[in-house]
């Protein structure tokens, strides 16, 4: 005797006037917004050689891409953003389950993938200063960019901050139940505790020293 099997459609969920495909994705958009970092949400498809691909975001400050997966991505899905980033000229960021104080980015540029590393963002030391990288090896950040780029040699470089730690916690407890719609969230003050690293961190290219 076979069983049946129900069809289910999952809620739609929205968030800000905007509905997205997944609740991940939502919760992706309410820590940008926490954060402070302008967004387009499947702003434009892309035909690439694989075939037509639409990203999930388009980060516009940043000018980079972020792509959303719930569990870990297939190597189609790894090879997507490779393609994207390869035929952009863009970083592509792919982003492992909902946003969380951990490593679980992974990083694309023209130049591939870096298979052995995790990344999770982080803020500037500075006061008003942009977003970076960190590495789970403990020796490496990346300058994602936002505020202004001017000294990053003179021993700036990433930290955790509360603003940061609050942005994670209002994506986490975000409640889209039944289609309700949380409020949009201002940017966080900056309230700086944590260092991440303090070893000169790594210049994308074409950024300012």
């Amino acid at each position: 005797m076979s069983r049946f099997k129900p069809r289910l459609t999952a809620i739609e969920t929205r968030y800000a006037g905007r509905a997205y495909r997944s609740r991940t994705e939502a919760r992706w958009a309410v820590f940008f917004d926490c954060c402070g970092m302008a967004f387009q949400y499947e702003a434009e498809g892309y035909a690439l050689s694989s075939g037509p691909y639409l990203p999930d975001f388009w980060l516009t400050e940043l000018q980079l891409f972020v792509e959303i997966k719930g569990k870990e991505p297939s190597e189609v899905e790894r090879r997507k953003c490779a393609e994207l980033a390869e035929a952009s000229g863009c970083v592509v960021l792919l982003a492992i389950g909902a946003p969380e104080e951990r490593f679980q980015i992974i990083w694309f540029d023209g130049a591939g993938e870096d298979r052995n590393v995790l990344w999770v963002i982080a803020k500037d030391r500075r006061v008003g200063g942009g977003f970076w990288l960190v590495a789970d090896n403990d020796s490496d950040a990346r300058w994602l960019g936002g505020g202004d780029p001017t000294g990053l040699r003179k021993r700036y470089g990433p930290m955790f901050s509360g603003a940061l730690e609050q942005a994670y916690a209002a994506a986490l407890s975000a409640r889209f139940e039944h289609g309700a719609t949380p409020t949009r969230r201002p940017a966080f003050r900056e309230t700086p505790d944590r260092i991440a690293m303090s070893d000169e961190p790594e210049l994308l290219e074409g950024q300012a020293a």
